[in-house]
């Protein structure tokens, strides 16, 4: 089995479930930048399931490495 590999992923810009779809869609579109060309953008349609799979794994990566949310400081009072 041979891979062929996507673009590198410069930035993820969304996700988007079908519009009047049912509750639970049978995709999910992922939109994403290409890293060597910013102004380059694609679509990849995942099916439901293995994007959910997707989200346990990289759940479980984060686990692995200890990411924590940054959490952001509140403004300062102004009295």
């Amino acid at each position: 089995m041979s891979v062929n590999p996507l673009p590198p992923v410069g930035r993820i810009r969304a996700v988007h479930l079908p519009e009047g779809g049912p509750r639970v869609p049978k995709s999910v579109t992922i939109e994403y930048s290409d890293r060597s060309n910013a102004s380059k953008w694609y679509q990849l349609e995942v099916p439901f399931l293995d994007a959910m799979h997707l989200l346990a794994l990289l759940q479980g990566t984060k686990d692995d490495v200890g990411y924590k949310e940054p959490v952001e400081t509140p403004a300062p009072n102004k009295d």
